[in-house]
Parts: structure tokens; C-alpha cells; sequence
């Protein structure tokens, strides 16, 4: 709103400085044009040199001065305003501010949240979740909701995070440590409320207190660091998986051991930063991915580490496959690491495209005949399956009726020999 009738005049933002009821917010808006270099169209100061200023003075030249009413200039530049161009420049304000009531002091003011009401709401809904949860004084919910306010929470996911999981209400001081310890990461707020919603059953049901969840955070980020990754891999990593934060480290250490048995070390930590899947998807799944790109498709290492093929399923890689060779776009090569001889298109196109590109760039089906060929192929897939299945159970009665005649063979050759002993 003050950038409405203010626009880009930094003259009148640095004046407002003076005004108390709205001093922080302007200073930060007088900060900000700072650094977007805006400075030039303030006329009064344009003999001074700001671009010598430095980041680190910004915040002195921001100072406000309660007393005199005027704006200190550090160290930087030695200058007050004149008490002329104050009085005049404030009526200019004056104006300003009456143009519209949002300038109020009301309105200037943070709107803090009515956590009383905010209590209240929670309660009744978490009572569909926990019958418990009415038991619950509205007063220590409210002073969990404002420190989560001030940790910079929003109320929406912090109301929604309490109804669901009612006993970390009673966990106030824990639940604020574990916040502060995720924020020194540098977690995002969401990823922070993904974590606290994906906390494991052990610490909810009580069998261990929520206090030593620190503990295990911190080594959890101490054995990421180990694998070879970055804080800024890590936050990638729990961006699109959360409960890694909770993975067993001996798992974790297993896998990358595995991936760099299939792939050089390097690249290994490359693929795990492109898909963090790959920690919590069986092992199983992961090396019938790599196996059936580099064996059946005929991809070479370049191609897969230029692909996103771990993040997609095994079956949408077989279906794009198979779908390509009886549209005729994909033939066998025996050759891999003869990428020129190599006709077939590359594997990135094959599994990373959209449905819509894909169908259009190969066979130019439209998206319901693609999507009838997927359910056809699930269906054949399922008939596999079953006939599978009931082979598997044929052979089964079929030994059992072999080992039965066996036996019955057997229990006649123990009679006769039986009873030619008793005639001698």
C-alpha cells in the first residue's frame, strides 16, 4: 500500500523515517531501494556516491534518530537533513497519508492473529481426530500458536499440523527446539511442517521422549554430510521426501554403496541428488531400472546420467518402451557405446516427457488412444500375472502328487522286503 502512493521516491521514504509509527516498515522499504539501486532519482542526494556503499553499512544508514528527528548517516556520510527540508517534506507526507485510512497506525502495525479464536477453531476440529483433544486448555494451545507465529509459521499449516497431531500441543518447548534446530539448516517453513507431521510413531506414542529428536536430526544431517552431500542436497532431499530426514543410516550408506557398484562415484552422488527416491525405494527396483535401460534399451552410462530414469517406476519406463518399438521408433543396438550408429531416440525423451509431448512426438496418438493403450497393457500385464501364478501352483500339486506316488512306491517295497524276511 505505500508503494501504491510512494512508488519509487526515496526522498519522501527516507523522510518518512521520521515519523515513529511507521518507522521500522519504511526503513526496511528505504533498505530495500538501497540495494535495487534505486537511489538515483533522490535529487537531494544525488552528489553523493552510494554505490561505495557496502552491504554491511546499509544498516547504519538506515539508523533513526528518536531524539532530533532526523536521519544519521553512519560513518558513510556525516549529513543531516535540514529542519527546513523536514517540516516541508512532512506536509507532502501528511498528504499522503490522508489520501487513504490503510495509513492508519492500526493498519502500520503487524496484524497479529487472534490466537484465542485461532485455539478455540483448532480444538473443535481436532476432536474428529482425537476424542482427547477437548481436554486440552485453550490457553496452552494459543501460546504454542503465537511462538509458532513467531518462528515464522503460517497459521493455516500450523492449525492444520495441531489438529492432526494433537499431542504436540502438550510438547511446546520440544516442538520449538526441533524448529529452531531445522531453521539453523536452512529448511523452508513447509518442509519444516512436513518433517513435524511425518515425526515417527516411537516419539508419538511416548516410547521415547521428543527431546532426544534433536539428536537424532543432527546425526541424521551429520550422516548426509558423510554420503558425500551437501546442506543444500539435504534440503533438496527432504524438499521431496521428508521421512528421509528419519532413514535408517546403515539403509542409506547401503544404497549409495550399491549405486556406485552400478555407477562411478561421482555420478552416483549426482543421480542421488537428481532422485532422492532412490533412499527410499527398494534396492530391487532401482538396479531392474538401471538393468533393463542398460541392457534391454541398449542406454549407455552418458544417456542414464542425463536422464531423470530413477525418479520414474518400472513400469512407466517398460510401457514407453515397449510402446516404441511397435510404433516402430525404437529398434535393438547391440553396440552401446556407438551413440552415432544408435537410431534410437534418447532416453530422456523416452521416460522424462510429458504423456502429451511424448504421444506427439512419436506416432502422433492423441492422449485418450495413449491412455486406452495403458490400460490395455496393465490388463496384459495382469493376465501375465495370473497365468504365472497359476503355473506356479500346477507345479506345486504336480510335485506334491510325485512325491505322494513316491512314497506310496516306497511304503510297498518296505511291505514286500517285510515279508520275505518272515518266510525265511
Amino acid at each position: 500500500m505505500i508503494i501504491e502512493y510512494l512508488g519509487d521516491n526515496i526522498e519522501v521514504i527516507g523522510l518518512l523515517l521520521t515519523i515513529e509509527m511507521c518507522s521500522e516498515l519504511i526503513r526496511g522499504l528505504w533498505t530495500r531501494l538501497l540495494c535495487s539501486q534505486q537511489y538515483s532519482k533522490c535529487p537531494f542526494y544525488a552528489k553523493t556516491n552510494y554505490k561505495s556503499i557496502q552491504r554491511s553499512e546499509i544498516k547504519r544508514i538506515s539508523q533513526f534518530h528518536t531524539a532530533n528527528k532526523t536521519l544519521i548517516f553512519g560513518n558513510t556520510m556525516n549529513m543531516t537533513m535540514k529542519s527546513s527540508k523536514i517540516q516541508g517534506s512532512l506536509r507532502y507526507v501528511e498528504c499522503k497519508l490522508l489520501i487513504s485510512s490503510s495509513f492508519s497506525t492500526t493498519s502500520l502495525a503487524s496484524d497479529e492473529p487472534n490466537f484465542a479464536m485461532l485455539a478455540t477453531e483448532l480444538l473443535s476440529t481436532a476432536k474428529s481426530f482425537d476424542v482427547m483433544a477437548g481436554s486440552i486448555p485453550v490457553g496452552t494451545v494459543s501460546a504454542l500458536l503465537k511462538s509458532l507465529h513467531m518462528q515464522g509459521l503460517s497459521m493455516q499449516a500450523s492449525t492444520e499440523l495441531l489438529s492432526r497431531c494433537v499431542w504436540l500441543i502438550k510438547q511446546h518447548d520440544d516442538v520449538i527446539a526441533i524448529i529452531e534446530l531445522l531453521k539453523s539448516y536452512g529448511l523452508k517453513s513447509e518442509i519444516t511442517i512436513a518433517i513435524l507431521k511425518n515425526i515417527p510413531y516411537t516419539f508419538q506414542e511416548g516410547s521415547l521422549p521428543l527431546s532426544t529428536l534433536l539428536n537424532v536430526i543432527s546425526s541424521s544431517f551429520e550422516n548426509f554430510r558423510n554420503l558425500g552431500l551437501t546442506e543444500a542436497d539435504v534440503r533438496m532431499l527432504l524438499a521431496s521426501d521428508p521421512d528421509l530426514l528419519f532413514k535408517d543410516p546403515k539403509t542409506c550408506r547401503s544404497v549409495l554403496r550399491n549405486l556406485k557398484g552400478l555407477l562411478p562415484a561421482t555420478d552416483a552422488i549426482c543421480v542421488l541428488r537428481k532422485s532422492p527416491n532412490i533412499l527410499s525405494d527398494p534396492w530391487t527396483e532401482t538396479q531392474n531400472k538401471f538393468h533393463y535401460a542398460f541392457f534391454t534399451m541398449g542406454c549407455d552410462l552418458y544417456q542414464i546420467m542425463n536422464s531423470s530414469l530413477f525418479s520414474h517406476s518400472f513400469e512407466h519406463i517398460v510401457n514407453r518402451h515397449i510402446y516404441l518399438i511397435k510404433t516402430g521408433f525404437f529398434v535393438p543396438v547391440k553396440k552401446k557405446n556407438a551413440a552415432k550408429l544408435n537410431p534410437n531416440p534418447k532416453l530422456a525423451d523416452v521416460v522424462d516427457t510429458s504423456d502429451e509431448l511424448f504421444v506427439d512426438k512419436f506416432g502422433g496418438m492423441s492422449i485418450e488412444e495413449f491412455s486406452v493403450y495403458l490400460e490395455m497393457m496393465q490388463l496384459e500385464h495382469d493376465e501375465n500375472e495370473l497365468q504365472d501364478s497359476d503355473t506356479d501352483n500346477s507345479g506345486d500339486e504336480e510335485s506334491d502328487e510325485d512325491s505322494g506316488s513316491n512314497n506310496k512306491t516306497s511304503n510297498k517295497e518296505k511291505i514286500g522286503s517285510d515279508g520275505r524276511n518272515k518266510k525265511r
